[in-house]
């Protein structure tokens, strides 16, 4: 039996490639749902559902998991947890789990081609050094997370400073709303079947792409494609109005497309740029709350364009700008390095599965590679 409290994992707490636990649950074992595994720190777990999503735990301490997750007990004698949990994790595993799935709109992992799978087996000393090389370089991952998470507290809190709380508008500035402040647009979609659509200078933006403080884009347009859609300039701020991830934010850092999960506002005047974006992450809930009540909530365009937030002074917010720029910079600097470490760590997993993370290469190339890691993690 596990302990009282224990620790119940579900998929919706593990971060998707990494592994990493966005908050830790505690639940009494008797009043857990029957639909559970009990699991100790002997397995390693792996997600059947969506494996695409490359969602594996190495667990540090005994619980309850949702039957979604397989346990995995490898014999301590020839496969080290650590070993097999990067190997899930690689792009050498992931190449074929994504072709071994069935269900549309809930993929699973086909349970009989996963069992049959064969997997590279070094000795474990062999291992074991493998291991020691991937975790240094996974501490150096999480360190340069950590330093992220920490600038995104700064702009809240510099706000805060100069405004106040907009939801309670101590200074009693005039309340105006964003159709009022800017252009709201709401996004669109090209569709994939005309030619010459994607793959051209302009951004095309999804709610995955909005990370609060930047944009990060993985598509772009054409001006042809562009044309289909919707664009605004750079310094308009996105909105999600659709689904899971309604109140989801971000600022254009470039002239840039959208879907149609998003609404713009495109502000008339560019000292809102920085100030209406922190306005309107104050006022995220009673976005939220504006939603629809259906299967799929929506904010309707009408009643996004008429939310209001307080207009302080336009020197006020120049102000603000030139600090936000300030910091913004740093931000910049920091995501360029998180990309980095990001592919650093690949490559070292990809070595490390493909039979070249040698000892020679491990005395010279992957010290490299951490030293550069290290320097990242720094910045």
């Amino acid at each position: 039996m596990p302990p009282n409290p224990c620790w119940l994992l579900n998929l919706d707490k593990i971060e998707k490639d990494t592994g990493y636990l966005s908050v830790v649950e505690s639940v009494d074992p008797s009043a857990a749902s029957p639909s559970t595994y009990v699991f100790t720190t002997d397995h390693v777990l792996y997600s059947k559902l969506g494996p695409n999503r490359n969602k594996v735990v190495c667990p540090d301490r005994p619980g309850l998991c949702t039957t979604e997750l397989i346990r995995l007990c490898p014999d301590p004698k020839r496969l080290s947890r650590n070993f097999l949990t990067y190997y899930l994790r690689s792009e050498h595993y992931m190449g074929f789990a994504r072709q071994v799935v069935a269900g549309a709109k809930m993929p699973r992992m086909v349970m009989d081609r996963f069992w049959e799978f064969e997997i590279p087996l070094p000795p474990l000393p062999e291992q074991h050094r493998i291991v020691e090389i991937l975790d240094q370089a996974d501490t150096l991952r999480q360190q340069r997370r950590k330093a992220d998470q920490r600038s995104q507290k700064i702009l809240p809190a510099l706000f805060h400073g100069m405004f106040g709380d907009v939801r309670l508008n101590p200074h009693s500035w005039p309340l105006e709303t964003l159709q009022s402040l800017g252009r709201v647009v709401t996004g669109s979609t090209p569709p994939s079947k005309l030619d010459n659509m994607y793959d051209g200078p302009i951004p095309f933006v999804t709610p995955a792409d909005l990370k609060e403080t930047w944009v990060r884009h993985n598509r772009s347009l054409t001006r042809a494609g562009a044309a289909q859609s919707r664009t605004v300039r750079s310094g308009s701020a996105f909105v999600c109005c659709i689904g899971a991830t309604i109140g989801k934010m971000g600022k254009a850092i470039q002239e840039s497309a959208f879907n149609q999960q998003i609404n713009a506002v495109e502000w008339f005047d560019d000292s809102c740029d920085s100030y209406g974006l922190e306005a309107l992450k104050q006022i995220r809930d009673q976005i939220i709350s504006g939603a629809s009540s259906t299967t799929l909530p929506i904010i309707n365009k009408s009643t996004f364009q008429a939310l209001k937030i307080p207009l302080p002074p336009r020197d006020l917010r120049e102000r603000f700008a030139e600090r936000v720029a300030n910091l913004e910079s740093s931000v910049g600097d920091q995501a360029t390095s998180t990309t980095t470490l990001e592919t650093l760590f690949q490559t070292l997993l990809h070595r490390a599965f493909d039979g070249s993370l040698t000892a020679k290469w491990r005395e010279g190339a992957a010290k490299e590679v951490l030293q550069e890691m290290n320097r990242q993690s720094r910045i």
